[in-house]
């Protein structure tokens, strides 16, 4: 929503197109009309992103209605619009700069404020208000990861979402709607990260370098393709423009931070540099762990993790249309750990010293002219390889055993976007198609590894068509996909091959310019991964598995049903809280899942059924002072085929953050409370003996952020997680979670 207010006037607005299907100059007019003189433009998180026409439209209405633009909570978008000479044109520059500066310094007049909401592209591929994605999406920025070990502590806060073998950060793994990691599509920078080995983890990337992420719930497979089945993480990593003020050229930041259990400790610098045309960021980071200690005060051994990154990203603007940009990540993490990362004791299996080398280079092509609104064209290509060495230190016939686990991905992505308008509705036409190459192999010397990690390949090969349309106050968005995958396995030397057609349809209507309510209809589908149609061999203690390469793509339908609104609350027409609400009904069938086929035989195999449904709360609050969130949810699981409860469904979650903003002489604080509570999960499948069941649980976490009066360009940090250090489980999870953590940080900016 867009919202503005003066001493007369408080109303909230949503300017019709923006963020939506067809941001429109004419809507932007419109929206600017209104406006007085003396207005303050506050810009969203993300804004100043790949969307040029909208924002170039936006400034150059802004500047001819003769409203002043002045601030910009994120920064990152005002700089990028000044370093990239686009969406503000210089002959504005000087004007606005020096009536900013009048503003800031009369008292004469109470300017208005315009809002602009944070702005997504996960949902639908384009840039939309996250409000407007017609579909449950939580946003996480850089202020909600602060002090953050992992991207699950991150996610932890939403609703229906919860961690898997947490307390491993190398390993850690996601579950949404009950459904587990293997049917999320987890995205870096809109590239699907689709290693997914048993007890391996999945996230090979320093939390510091989050600026955004995007979960998007529900089915999403019609622009998301294979593994969308419960929803989509997508990732979006900083660049230069996170570190840099408006003004400077060159700048970055230090950071140091530890944390007493583990004895965790780590420090990174980020250096940034632009030009007119050209703007660059380089970023190491180090930490080091031993072993952590869960709730309760009981030590986890072999869990200590020493960890490297190192990234470079790069943004060079071409014309006023084109903007090329490229990054590499290289990350490498060792520590002491077992063959079964997510057990303990005897389950666990032998001891010993992991490391994962992951390398990602990635490189995008942006053209979207100004003056041609059926051009909005994006390209991404992505090259990734990882590597996984187990080496066996645990005394014992197996010492010394070294196993090879490697993982190489080729993807590219290409899609347009074309606004217009035809039979009386407004337009964005999106058609996008993409192709994934994988090549996995598992190496132990003298022998292959087909039980666990068989040498396979697959490719796969999507198109899709999407249809923003918004007729007044409706949007429809219809939309379809094909997808073509083949899999060929190396040690079988067997091949098969599959396709699958998606399908989804969703649509919104605006009861008020403060209240959208939207309902969908939307299928998913996952394709079976190579270590599912593949794997087979001895397992041990006597028992094998079969390879089942004829395994049908799993396949889901999502309904569901929500509300969104915003209200000015408070003292101040500047206090909002943001409400949030969803219920969803997913049926899905031919679930992949390791079945018995004799007493000693096991075999991945489509079992039949299922079907999960639920809902999602969430509030948000801030005022100049306040802030408050909350986040609810519940699922329900019931697998048809066998009329039992599914396995992977945690019980209901609320998360709740209370704080407060103060200024004193020191410095500006923001203090305040997080509190985690889940009840007991008894409902689980009738030969589950412990990793469904879980006792309830309530934690709470305090945290403090400081930012000297004395350095503005320092910030100090100090977080306690698990205050009364209570022994608690996650579902899903045969290992306690981390007890009673006490972290420190200080960044400084230069």
């Amino acid at each position: 929503m867009a919202e503005w207010s003066n001493a007369a006037v408080s109303k909230t607005v949503n300017p019709q197109g923006f963020g939506g299907s067809n941001p429109s100059l004419s809507a932007i007019s419109t929206l600017c009309g209104g406006l007085e003189n003396q207005t303050l433009i506050y810009w969203p998180q993300g804004f100043g992103g790949s969307n040029l026409r909208t924002k170039g439209a936006l400034i150059k209405t802004l500047s001819a209605n003769r409203i002043i633009h002045t601030q910009n909570l994120s920064t990152s978008g005002l700089q990028k619009c000044n370093s990239r000479r686009k969406c503000l044109p210089m002959k504005y520059a000087l004007p606005l700069t020096l009536a900013s500066s009048i503003l800031a310094t009369s008292a004469l007049a109470q300017p208005n404020v315009v809002t602009f909401p944070e702005i997504v592209t996960t949902a639908t591929r384009t840039e939309r208000n996250v409000l407007d994605a017609l579909s449950f999406t939580d946003l996480f920025t850089s202020k909600n990861n602060v002090g953050k070990q992992s991207l699950g502590s991150t996610l932890q806060a939403a609703p229906n979402v919860s961690t898997q073998v947490g307390t491993r950060r190398a390993v850690e793994q996601l579950n949404m709607r009950g459904l587990d990691d293997r049917r999320i599509s987890l995205q870096v920078d809109g590239t699907p990260r689709t290693f997914r080995g048993e007890y391996r983890g999945r996230t090979f990337m320093s939390p510091s370098l989050l600026k955004q992420v995007e979960v998007v719930h529900g089915a999403n497979s019609v622009v998301q393709g294979s593994g969308a089945i419960a929803g989509v993480v997508n990732v979006l990593t900083k660049d230069a423009t996170d570190y840099l003020t408006p003004n400077q050229t060159l700048g970055g930041a230090v950071e140091a931070f530890g944390a007493t259990n583990g004895a965790l400790i780590g420090s990174n610098i980020a250096v940034a540099g632009r030009t007119q045309n050209l703007d660059v960021l380089a970023f190491q980071e180090v930490t080091t762990q031993q072993n952590v200690t869960l709730g309760g005060n009981t030590e986890l051994p072999l869990s200590s993790l020493n960890s490297r990154q190192t990234f470079v990203k790069g943004n060079a603007y071409v014309t006023d249309a084109t903007t090329l940009t490229a990054s590499f990540s290289d990350y490498y993490d060792r520590g002491d750990f077992t063959s079964n990362a997510v057990r303990t004791g005897l389950a666990a299996g032998f001891a010993s010293d992991r490391r994962a080398h992951a390398q990602d280079t990635r490189l995008e092509a942006r053209h979207t002219p100004t003056d041609n609104a059926l051009i909005d064209s994006q390209i991404i290509a992505n090259m990734g390889t990882l590597k996984i060495t187990e080496v066996v230190t645990q005394n014992g016939p197996t010492k010394g055993r070294r196993d090879e686990t490697t993982f190489d991905t080729n993807s590219l992505h290409a899609q347009n976007t074309s606004r217009f308008n035809a039979l009386g509705l407004a337009h964005a036409f999106t058609l996008g198609a993409s192709g994934q190459a994988e090549e996995q192999r598992g190496i132990r010397p003298g022998t292959n590894r087909a039980e666990l990690f068989p040498n396979a390949d697959k490719t796969t090969v999507g198109v899709f068509a999407q249809n923003e349309m918004q007729y007044g106050k409706w949007d429809v968005i219809p939309g379809v996909r094909f997808e073509q995958y083949d899999l060929e396995g190396k040690t079988l030397r067997t091949k098969t091959d599959d396709s699958a057609a998606t399908a989804k349809l969703a649509t919104g209507y605006r009861l008020s310019d403060a209240t959208r309510v939207f309902a969908s209809i939307g299928q998913g589908f996952r394709s079976p991964l190579l270590t599912e149609a593949f794997s087979s061999g001895t397992l041990g203690q006597g028992r094998s598995l079969i390879a089942n390469p004829n395994l049908k793509p799993e396949k889901s339908v999502n309904y569901e049903l929500g509300a969104n609104t915003v209200r000015s609350v408070g003292l101040a027409p500047s206090d909002t809280l943001t409400l949030r609400g969803t219920v969803f009904y997913t049926q899905l069938k031919d679930l992949i899942e390791r079945q018995g086929v004799t007493a000693t035989q096991f075999q991945f195999r489509n079992v039949g059924k299922a079907y999960t449904y639920g809902y999602e709360l969430a509030a948000d609050y801030q005022s100049n002072s306040w802030f408050g969130s909350a986040a609810l949810g519940h699922t329900k699981g019931q697998n048809e085929t066998q009329n039992q409860p599914l396995l992977d469904v945690p019980p209901v979650k609320l998360n709740t953050t209370l704080g407060k903003t103060t200024t004193h002489a020191i410095g500006t604080w923001r203090t305040g409370w997080v509190m985690e509570a889940a009840m007991a999960q008894t409902r689980v499948p009738r030969n589950d003996l412990l990793v469904g069941r879980s006792k309830g649980y309530v934690v709470h976490g305090l945290f403090t952020q400081l930012q000297p009066t004395a350095f503005k360009n320092t910030e100090i940090g100090l977080n306690v997680d698990n205050v009364f250090d209570k022994r608690y489980r996650r579902v899903t999870s045969f290992i306690d979670e981390t007890g009673l953590d006490v972290r420190a940080n200080i960044r400084v900016k230069f």
